[in-house]
């Protein structure tokens, strides 16, 4: 009787993941993607896309933000994560101690965004204006910064650039 029991709930259990699809697919629910690495807070992403600027220590890891206007917006300690901002307007945004590793930010205003401690690792910025951005602390390791223009941004000696990036040959003051 036992085995039975356990071989239901193993039948019952494996048919799970079919019920979620078929109620996503059926009632309307979205589930963009279910994985605890990008599992955003959907509150945090209905405040951004209507344009609230308080978004401190949101969860937006993954979401799909481009084109969204967050310029002066407090981002700070936000995790995004994965999240696509390309084209997004972050520009005097405050980003500090943000987590944007492996972010999609190709063609995004950061000019004048605190980006100070900031995790871009890996992120994609292709075409980034960070004119004047503060770098401070920031770890770009890996991340993309084919065509951005670092114009006048301010890093120091713990920012942490792509290997081989010539940082004062695109511009950057380094304050130590």
């Amino acid at each position: 009787m036992a085995n039975y029991m356990k071989s239901k709930v193993q039948q019952s259990v494996s048919f799970l993941p079919i019920l979620v699809i078929a109620f996503s697919a059926f009632s309307g629910v979205l589930f963009l993607n279910p994985s605890p690495s990008y599992a955003f807070d959907q509150a945090a992403l209905s405040r951004a896309l209507k344009g609230d600027k308080n978004l401190v220590k949101a969860d937006l890891s993954g979401a799909k933000l481009s084109g969204v206007n967050l310029g002066g917006a407090n981002l700070s300690g936000a995790n995004l994560s994965g999240a696509d901002l390309s084209r997004a307007n972050l520009s005097g945004a405050d980003l500090s101690g943000a987590y944007l590793g492996g972010a999609d930010l190709f063609g995004t205003n950061l000019s004048r965004a605190n980006l100070i401690r900031a995790d871009l690792s890996g992120a994609y910025l292709y075409e980034a204006n960070l004119i004047r951005a503060y770098l401070s602390g920031a770890n770009l390791s890996g991340a993309d910064l084919s065509l951005a223009d670092l114009s006048r941004a301010i890093a120091d000696s713990k920012t942490i650039f792509p290997e081989g990036f010539d940082a004062v040959g695109a511009g950057v003051i380094f304050n130590n």
